[in-house]
């Protein structure tokens, strides 16, 4: 594997770690913002609900992310098997 490619594999899989962990800040969020809503503290449960669409927002930017990085790494895949032709089976 070429290195530009194993660069691009590399931070592929740091962008879809980094959207499973924003996930899971999210989900620890939304049951904060649950709790405080029965305990009766709104304005806490309002605060623990909007981080928890940021750490959404994250999640899904860095899955773009993952995305485009496998993509890209995909089109360089493509890329240089059309430079070199087809390959010949022995």
């Amino acid at each position: 594997m070429e290195p530009d490619a194993r660069n691009r594999a590399r931070r592929q899989a740091a962008y879809e770690r980094a959207a499973g962990t924003h996930r899971g800040a999210a989900e620890v969020e939304t049951r904060a913002a649950e709790l405080f809503d029965r305990l009766g503290q709104p304005k806490i449960a309002a605060r623990h609900r909007a981080a928890s669409r940021r750490e959404s927002e994250c999640a899904q930017a860095d899955s773009d992310e993952a995305a485009l990085w496998s993509q890209l790494r995909d089109d360089g895949a493509h890329a240089v098997r059309a430079e070199i032709g087809p390959v010949r089976q022995p």
